[in-house]
């Protein structure tokens, strides 16, 4: 099974060359001609999403936006591999269930999980997030309500979990210590398909390409599963331009 994460750019004309209108056609052909069984998507909002889904027909969506028309969560996934059985989204804040923030996050921020039965192995949970660029403290409490969530799903029906998302941190952030602490049912951790993978270089790029520095676009899977691939993908189009200001970081897992 693979997956990916993929943060979408929002649609801003200051991109000049880089803005949305530009990159829609590169992005579907990447998506249409991957391998990619699911991907957890961020900042393309309803519009956006409108825009990209005609010319990727062999997925379908779903995800509720933070706020009106907003941005989701969204997740991409083929129906043809995947079952859908159950979804949800919440906000990562002290009112999970209704549309918040904490004080001091810069933007709200929510969470959509989706309970999938793949055609070969299987069910299992995949979390898609985008947590705040203001600082540690808050990406640590917003984390924290994620997990709490997860860790309530899985006591309930305990399956594999995966969790994909742009963290805004990258991989010594203190926010990634309460992913290190984090157990499900049976003792369960989750694991970082970077670090199994040892992947170096930046995933944002602010449409500048590879260069030194580090992920801060991760997929994590719980330790009930193996993940035999992961990288960094880096795709440009003929005139040498990319898809978005951020690499997909996509693996490849057993089913």
């Amino acid at each position: 099974m693979n997956i990916a994460t993929v943060n979408l750019r929002i649609d801003v004309a200051s991109d000049g060359k880089d803005a949305w209108k530009f990159r829609v056609p590169f992005l579907a052909s990447l998506f249409q001609a991957s391998d990619w069984d699911v991907v957890g998507t961020q900042e393309g909002n309803l519009r956006m999403l409108a825009d990209l889904m005609p010319g990727i027909p062999r997925f379908s969506r779903l995800g509720l936006p933070r706020s009106g028309e907003d941005e989701p969560c969204a997740i991409l996934y083929d129906p043809s591999r995947l079952e859908l059985r159950h979804s949800g989204t919440f906000w990562l804040s002290e009112t999970p269930e209704r549309e918040s923030r904490f004080p001091g996050s810069c933007f709200l921020r929510i969470c959509t999980w989706a309970e999938f039965l793949p055609r070969e192995g299987d069910r299992f949970r995949l979390f898609n997030t985008h947590l705040d660029y203001i600082g540690p403290e808050i990406r640590t409490r917003q984390l924290g309500v994620l997990l709490d969530r997860m860790k309530g799903l899985d006591a309930a029906d305990p399956l594999p979990v995966f969790l994909t998302g742009d963290f805004n941190a990258e991989p010594e952030d203190p926010c990634f210590s309460r992913l290190r602490d984090f157990r499900l049912r049976g003792g369960r951790s989750l694991l970082s398909a970077g670090d199994r993978f040892r992947i170096a270089g930046r995933t944002f790029h602010a449409f500048a390409g590879e260069g030194p520095g580090k992920p801060i676009d991760h997929v994590f899977l719980s330790s009930d599963r193996d993940c035999v691939f992961a990288r960094i993908r880096v795709d440009r189009d003929r005139e040498g331009n990319f898809p978005s200001d951020h690499f997909p970081l996509e693996a490849r897992f057993r089913p």
